[in-house]
């Protein structure tokens, strides 16, 4: 997920909030396979179950619970994205990597809660 400074700064709920329904999102995903395939194909506009399993499998295999961002990671998506931001240009993955809600969610127990809510793998 991605934001500029200034809308962090005067929306901060809404930034938390964004960023904890995309962590229950990867949790259902992880724990509803069929239900999880099922909007797969429709977003795919495919039925074909070696795909939506491919995909699937892909997707638990390469998508943390837990999402933080990489230095490595973040650098990847700065290089590419060099010619369109003046981060990137710079190579300034530390200034636009911030784990600060991340960790106030593991702080109020969020992550737990979901553990809870989302068992399994």
């Amino acid at each position: 997920m991605a934001t500029t400074r200034s809308y962090i700064k005067s929306n901060r709920d809404v930034v938390k909030s964004a960023l904890k329904g995309y962590i229950e999102g990867i949790n259902f995903i992880f724990n509803n396979k069929q239900t999880a395939q099922k909007v797969f194909g429709k977003y795919m506009r495919t039925n074909d179950a070696e795909v939506l399993e491919t995909s699937y499998q892909a997707y638990i295999n390469t998508t943390p619970r837990k999402p933080y961002p990489t230095l490595k990671g973040l650098q990847f998506l700065l290089d590419r994205l060099a010619p369109t931001i003046a981060a990137g240009e710079n190579g300034e993955t530390r200034a636009v990597c911030r784990h600060e809600f991340l960790q106030e969610l593991e702080k109020e127990g969020f992550f737990n809660e979901m553990a809870k809510r989302y068992p399994g793998k």
